[in-house]
């Protein structure tokens, strides 16, 4: 039997999710035991100190681009993660986010402020607003042998080698009663679940991602990490509009900013753009809400207390 170990359960499976993939090559198993899908494909030692950073940004066909303009473009969509660490946020805390890009969502954020961050670019950049960085992964990392109030982490744990042991590392430095968020993409997408665009699963399977996770897989590595009585949530970023044009246009948007940002139209009459803004805003709090409930959504956010 052709196939691949699957490596959370170590067993043998010979499902192939997809074999096409939007950079890179590969194949993406998938293990029905652990609801877990699993890319078999080229290492790329070094990637991401820079060249991740021109290949995945907020441009759909990607491209070179500057920790600015990743700052820039995505600084204005943290609104979710916040409002769900918000509770946890005091002047006082201590808060590390691995993964943290061009510090976006850390700059909204007070106390002391750390980042793991492989793209040295992105590392000089974050030190402007007084953020404490390093470029090294979290074992090797200044901070390995400190305690943290919050850990944060968004869209990283689909990129890791080794999952379990990246959420080991993330309980090492939480502080007794510390909490952490870790970010994922849904394996269960509803432009996949709901929609089943054959343009967008060719899309969605690309060779930064070694893993696709379902709520049942996130939570079966927390255990393992030695996590008890992990809480996932289920949190979709692009909305309805975004949604409605991989529905008739069968691709994605030319950049992130319609699609993540509020329902909101202008034109010349201002009375007939605000009737239809606050229309389309109301159907895609409801459209939202609905997937949330079924668990297709576009991303999903588990919540680990040490």
């Amino acid at each position: 039997m052709i196939g691949a170990v699957c490596p959370l359960c170590h067993e043998l499976t010979g499902t192939v999710l997809s074999n096409t993939l939007r950079r890179g090559t590969g194949i993406v198993y998938y293990c029905s035991r652990c609801d877990l899908g699993f890319l078999i494909g080229e290492k790329r030692e070094g990637y991401y100190h820079r060249e991740y950073r021109d290949t995945v940004n907020h441009k759909a066909e990607g491209g070179e681009t500057t920790p600015q303009e990743i700052f820039d473009s995505y600084r204005r969509h943290q609104r979710k993660r916040y409002a769900m660490i918000e509770p946890n946020l005091r002047p006082d805390i201590s808060i590390l986010e691995i993964g943290a890009s061009a510090g976006q969502f850390l700059t909204h954020v007070g106390g002391r402020r750390c980042a793991i961050e492989p793209d040295y670019l992105c590392c000089a950049f974050m030190r402007k607003f007084g953020i404490e960085v390093d470029s090294n992964y979290l074992r090797n990392s200044r901070f390995y042998n400190e305690k943290f109030d919050v850990v944060c982490s968004f869209q990283t744990l689909e990129h890791v080698d080794d999952p379990r042991a990246f959420l080991a590392e993330v309980k090492h430095v939480l502080k007794p009663g510390g909490v952490a968020f870790i970010e994922t993409p849904n394996l269960y997408d509803s432009l996949r679940s709901v929609w089943g665009i054959p343009e967008y699963e060719k899309f969605f399977f690309h060779a930064d991602h070694l893993f696709y996770f379902s709520w049942k897989s996130l939570v079966k590595y927390a255990v393992k990490a030695g996590f008890t009585k992990p809480q996932v949530f289920f949190t979709q970023d692009y909305s309805l509009l975004n949604h409605i044009h991989w529905l008739m246009n069968k691709g994605p948007q030319a950049d992130c900013h319609v699609g993540l940002g509020p329902v909101k139209f202008g034109g010349k009459d201002s009375g007939m753009a605000a009737w239809l803004s606050h229309k389309l805003a109301a159907l895609n709090d409801e459209y939202v809400s609905m997937l949330e409930s079924t668990g297709e959504t576009s991303n999903m956010t588990m919540i680990l207390t040490n």
